[in-house]
């Protein structure tokens, strides 16, 4: 799979920074690129624990990550909260946090080449081993799912999306770039 970046660039989509820890790029309604870079580490510490209102197909084209996927059991007085959240620029996290436990269902590393699913309202985080490229594609999309994400303590999460963003459109397009780079190796 050949991925150019002059024609990325030219398509008009705009890149955009998750607080995770890397950055997406859509390509068309149902593709994104991500691009886990060391000059982009995550802002957020809440809320990189997550689950999403689609499920989704994934496939690793550079680099390596560990894919750990959790349950959240609620519990009163629990040390985590889960949270409606919206995946836009300064969202705010609707309703108030549940109360709960989080238990670990498992940890898979990824290297290039490998692919992996992941069904909606299953919660999950990615962890990348340097500069990484991935390319996922959305599939069944549950409209009546909110995206939730976990929190430590009964405060809400983070959010992914700053209304100021802590990179410039140009800042994410270098990155971008030196992502296809490794590819193009």
């Amino acid at each position: 799979m050949k991925i150019i970046y002059e024609q990325l660039r030219a398509a008009g989509n705009k890149p955009r920074f998750h607080g995770a820890g890397f950055i997406q790029l859509y390509i068309g309604d149902a593709r994104r690129l991500h691009i886990w870079h060391p000059d982009f580490p995550a802002i957020i510490k809440d809320g990189v624990i997550h689950d999403h209102n689609f499920d989704m197909h994934s496939k690793v084209i550079f680099g390596k990550l560990n894919h750990v996927a959790y349950e959240f059991e609620k519990c009163e007085g629990g040390p985590r909260s889960m949270w409606n959240v919206a995946a836009k620029a300064d969202a705010s996290q609707s309703g108030e946090g549940e109360a709960g436990l989080l238990k670990l269902v498992g940890s898979y590393e990824m290297v290039a080449g490998s692919e992996y699913h992941f069904r909606a309202k299953e919660f999950h985080e990615i962890i990348a081993g340097g500069l990484t490229v991935t390319l996922m594609r959305k599939k069944v999309v549950h409209k009546d799912h909110w995206p939730r994400a976990i929190a430590f303590g009964d405060g809400p999460p983070g959010n992914a999306f700053p209304l100021a963003p802590p990179h410039t459109e140009e800042a994410l397009w270098q990155g971008i770039k030196e992502g296809i780079e490794c590819i193009k190796a």
